[in-house]
C-alpha cells in the first residue's frame, strides 16, 4: 500500500461513496452537489459529538432515502 501511495495511485475512484450514512454529511451522500472539503470532517466531528452526547444519532429513520 506504501507503494501505490509513493506512487501517488488512488485507492479509490472518482465520485465514489465512502464513509458511514449516518456521519456523512449531505453533500458527502449526493456526489456531485458539492465540494467535499475540510467542512465535511467538521459534520462528521460533530455527528460524532451528537451521538456521544445524546444517544441518538443525527439522522434516525427506518429505510434508506433515494438519492435521485
Amino acid at each position: 500500500m506504501r507503494a501505490a501511495v509513493a506512487q501517488g495511485l488512488s485507492l479509490t475512484g472518482a465520485a465514489t461513496i465512502m464513509g458511514t450514512p449516518t456521519y456523512m454529511a449531505p453533500e458527502q451522500a449526493h456526489p456531485g452537489m458539492a465540494d467535499i472539503d475540510e467542512r465535511t470532517d467538521v459534520w462528521a466531528a460533530g455527528a460524532t459529538l451528537f451521538a456521544l452526547l445524546s444517544g441518538r444519532t443525527v439522522h434516525e429513520g427506518t429505510r434508506a432515502a433515494r438519492s435521485c
